[in-house]
């Protein structure tokens, strides 16, 4: 666990003084205590906080929670041993091991300490029966736990012993021609089918949402059942757990475990996301296979039905064995054409189910081509700088971004709380434009960028006017930030265009052409204030495009499900933090400063973290759920977006008074 590099090598470091030993000693001491003590109560009295208001149940199994909890110590002691033992160091990030260690428990597993603190977390809440910790608490710990290895630890191992390093036993194949060892072929089992059981009996145990709703075709319910095409239907589980076994190749086996993984994210996040369910026709059962129906129902739910993991499976099997056994190919095909056929005549699912399943498999075998799309248009978008002048004034084209993404935040604002009014808005409207500039020009500024803008300056400005109105009786201080936090990753999403023409929030060089987009405008950020000119760099604004959508989807589904108010807002500051903290990773912006190791955006990440952590533990109203509309709103929102295109799209190119210049 590392999050502080080592500038030097332990070979060229003086000898420490006494008291450099007791500083050592003394961090370790304070360092052992954060997380062996103190995170562990926090975690604990955050759940706590949570269950007295969150209105999710969680499964209540001791029998479960306990041998979790067993496994997870025994994975975080394991760990540590070895990184003592084998690494000459400890589980500590500001003191790491001396050695890549690949014995012991790592020699099965990359990250021991971090498997192991989930599980405990996730058994910790099963065994008191906690929503707050099922629910939340182990989520968030988890998605922390990759942000810290993609957002540091991964980049620190490279700089530190090199890209090319021993690797456990259990993960994914590589893609190799090469035929899979047993090791291999478990871990197809260990790291793709079991999260993916796993994911769907938490969505089974979740249930039918209170709004769901069906789509099924007027025709579809009166078609009967063929108890006996069960056979067909249930036989998608045997061909599936046969799959890892049946591969022949490395590469085959990786290609179906990441095509599974990413239909398994995308699957049940659409569980969640889109609230589809399906009532399986009724029938009378008559024989053995009518009885195995009615049982695999009775273990099912409506809510997972959309998109049908039946046809998803069915097709990724289909697929690997037809790569494996090219001469049964249409065998393989076929079969998946009656499971998908067994889906209807079993009553199990809709046609609707089937058509979500199929664009969504369709959509990740097609994953290469359409990202590389993406990323051309995204490098269309960041050399599109166009200007126009008049007279001192400059009018940068990226203003249409920029104005569009204030007009869509104070519009979704307007949606959501139609009780707003039109002077409250404005003041919001202001302070984020304040807060963003002073944070920025604080961080940033310099001769070479006179008006440099920052996100976290706007959310700070934006949250301090909503402070202000509150001393008003007549807001609601709470539902207030609630809908801008919901409101925040669309406006992101949707202004981002902007930084990438203007070449801000720009990636750093990667590692390969593929993955990286190329500036040569001699206007943006990237020509003129740094070295990357016709560099392939990470496209960092696209990265957080899709984040943010996704975050801002979560918010608004949570908020039609009537949740507390304060959950929404520090889920907003904990999704927001995790990824910023990974993106930044990934940055490349000379003029950004480091502290301790890490950018200085990513201990604002780290600060976004605790304030979800705090906030979502505030007790609060339930959302109203509904939404609204005034047309005066609207106007508003046209002169939001005016006002934010103005501050950042419009400049003075030939002052050198501060705020007046947006880039050289």
């Amino acid at each position: 666990m590392n999050v502080f590099p080592s500038t030097t090598d332990d070979s060229e470091m003086p000898v420490p003084s006494a008291t450099g030993n007791s500083g050592v000693i003394t961090g370790k001491v304070m360092y052992g205590f954060l997380f062996l003590v103190l995170l562990p109560i926090l975690l604990i009295l955050w759940a706590h906080f949570l269950d007295a208001s969150l209105p999710f149940a969680a499964p209540h199994l001791p029998a479960l929670g306990a041998p979790m909890v067993a496994l997870g110590v025994a994975a975080m002691v394991l760990g540590a041993v070895a990184l003592w033992q084998y690494g000459r160091g400890l589980p500590m990030n500001p003191f790491p091991p001396k050695e890549f260690v690949t014995r012991g428990i790592y020699r099965f597993i990359s990250h021991p300490i971090y498997v192991g603190w989930c599980l405990c977390c996730g058994g910790v809440s099963v065994y008191a029966g906690s929503g707050g910790g099922f629910w939340i608490v182990t989520p968030i710990v988890a998605l922390s736990c990759v942000a810290l290895v993609y957002g540091y630890e991964r980049h620190d191992l490279d700089l530190r012993f090199g890209r090319t390093r021993p690797e456990p036993l259990l993960q994914l194949p590589r893609p190799q021609e090469s035929a899979p060892t047993l090791s291999n072929r478990a871990s197809v089992y260990l790291l793709v089918l079991l999260p993916w059981l796993m994911a769907y009996e938490i969505a089974v145990y979740a249930g039918v949402p209170r709004d769901a709703v069906t789509f099924a075709f007027a025709f579809e319910n009166r078609l009967g059942v063929l108890e006996w095409t069960e056979f067909v239907y249930a036989s998608t589980y045997v061909w599936v757990a046969l799959i890892p076994l049946l591969g022949r190749t490395r590469t085959q086996l990786r290609e179906f475990s990441v095509t599974a993984i990413m239909a398994t994210i995308s699957g049940i996040g659409l569980f969640f996301l889109l609230p589809v369910v399906h009532d399986p026709r009724p029938f009378e059962p008559y024989g053995i296979l009518g009885q195995v129906l009615v049982w695999e129902r009775a273990h099912d739910t409506n809510a997972a039905a959309f998109p049908a993991f039946h046809i998803i499976w069915a097709l990724l099997a289909a697929r690997a064995c037809s790569r494996a056994f090219h001469r049964l190919k249409w065998l393989w095909i076929a079969w998946a054409f009656a499971i998908a056929a067994s889906c209807i005549t079993t009553g199990m699912h809709s046609l609707l189910d089937l058509a979500g399943a199929l664009l969504l498999v369709l959509l990740i075998w097609r994953r290469h081509s359409l990202w590389a799309g993406v990323q051309r248009a995204t490098e269309t978008v960041a050399n599109s700088w166009r200007e126009w002048h008049f007279g001192p004034v400059r009018i940068i084209n990226h203003s249409v971004y920029s104005g569009l993404a204030a007009f869509v935040g104070l519009s979704i604002v307007a949606l959501l709380l139609p009780s707003i009014d039109l002077i409250s808005l404005f003041l919001i409207i202001v302070a984020s434009i304040v807060g963003g500039a002073l944070v920025a020009q604080w961080v940033e500024g310099s001769s070479r960028l006179l008006r440099p803008f920052g996100y976290f300056g706007t959310v700070v400005g934006s949250c301090l006017s909503v402070v202000l109105l509150s001393l008003r009786p007549d807001v609601d201080g709470s539902l207030l930030i609630c809908v801008l936090a919901i409101a925040a990753p669309f406006t992101q999403a949707v202004g981002r265009p902007r930084c990438l023409v203007q070449g801000c929030c720009h990636g750093r060089a990667a590692e390969t052409q593929l993955q990286g987009i190329k500036y040569w405008h001699p206007s943006t950020r990237v020509v003129h204030l740094s070295t990357l000119a016709n560099v392939p760099i990470y496209p960092t604004p696209l990265y957080s495009i899709l984040w943010n959508v996704s975050v801002g989807f979560v918010l608004i589904r949570l908020w039609f499900m009537a949740v507390p108010q304060n959950l929404i807002t520090g889920l907003y500051f904990l999704l927001i933090g995790i990824g910023r903290f990974v993106e930044e990773a990934y940055r490349g912006e000379p003029q950004t400063p480091k502290l301790l190791g890490l950018r200085l955006y990513q201990w604002w990440s780290i600060a976004f973290v605790a304030a979800g952590i705090i906030v979502s533990s505030v007790p609060s109203n339930l959302t109203p759920h509904n939404i609204g509309w005034r047309w005066e709103h609207l106007l508003l929102a046209f002169v939001g977006g005016l006002l934010w295109a103005i501050a950042m799209s419009v400049d003075f190119p030939q002052s050198k008074r501060r705020y007046a210049r947006l880039t050289g």
